[in-house]
């Protein structure tokens, strides 16, 4: 697992090695937690990775692997202040977007 606030180009090397991977973002625009596959977009494979797209076509780019599920779970947020906790509904979305995962690595293996 790795948990960063910005997307780096570094991750890439770890995705290459992964048989899963997982994003999990704070939206405001989210209402419910949202779950999609990230499809690569090989039109940013610079070294500035803004996305979880962009990601995955580094990661295919450089490496010529990826891994077989790639997914963004989006999680509602509603206060993107400076603080050193999560909301409560963020706290709140966070546990049911574990369970989430959870599930979603249990059904691949």
């Amino acid at each position: 697992m790795i948990a960063v606030q910005q997307l780096v180009p570094e991750i890439a090397e770890r995705m290459a090695e992964a048989d899963v991977a997982v994003f999990v973002d704070a939206s405001a625009s989210a209402r419910e937690l949202t779950l999609s596959d990230v499809v690569a977009d090989p039109t940013s494979t610079s070294t500035h990775v803004g996305s979880p797209g962009a990601l995955l076509a580094l990661c295919e780019a450089l490496y010529g692997r990826r891994p077989e599920r790639v997914v963004l779970l989006e999680i509602p947020g509603r206060d993107f202040g400076f603080a050193e906790t999560l909301s409560d509904g963020t706290s709140e979305a966070l546990h049911g977007a574990v369970e989430r995962v959870l599930e979603m690595i249990e059904g691949c293996g």
